[in-house]
């Protein structure tokens, strides 16, 4: 019977830690989607708004996601599998990272280079083209996260891009 209330014992522990992130996750978007909008509005740019909105539901997401984690990793049940979890988390905050610095330095990059109207489709090439290094890089990391050797790989790529 010790055993069963125990087990009960962590499992509410980590069903507290999933819930306390998402209340956090969600009082944290509040006021980012509420207040940060109103105060970012009054500026004379735009530029604070567009950031805001790009960083608000990733964070949201990512303080959920770190709930998860440890709430997950704290069940004595899943130890075993402890490694596997942490990648797997590893990975989606890759993601994360990955998707909200593309977003970032495409808006800038366009911001920036939008001077004349015969140049408007370049930054926006530009852009695409620095989402496209960011993704390649995250991907690379992700693989060695993996375990998967990415020296052949970069190896490859040096010599593609040589020829």
């Amino acid at each position: 019977m010790p055993e069963k209330a125990s087990f009960l014992k962590e499992i509410i522990t980590s069903l507290l830690i999933i819930a306390g992130s998402l209340v956090l996750s969600k009082v944290l978007h509040i006021f980012l989607a509420r207040y940060l909008k109103k105060i970012a509005q009054k500026t004379k740019t735009d530029i604070d708004d567009a950031l805001l909105q790009i960083f608000t539901k990733p964070l949201y997401i990512f303080i959920f996601l770190l709930g998860l984690y440890f709430g997950l990793s704290s069940l004595p049940s899943l130890k075993e599998y402890s490694q596997i979890l942490a990648k797997v988390f590893k990975v989606i905050f890759i993601l994360l990272f990955a998707y909200v610095l593309a977003k970032t330095v495409s808006f800038l990059i366009i911001r920036w280079l939008k001077v004349e109207k015969k140049f408007e489709k370049t930054p926006r090439i530009i852009g695409v083209f620095l989402s496209f290094i960011i993704y390649l890089v995250a991907f690379l990391i992700i693989l060695d996260t993996l375990g998967i050797k990415i020296t052949p790989l970069l190896t490859t790529l040096g010599i593609g891009g040589l020829a």
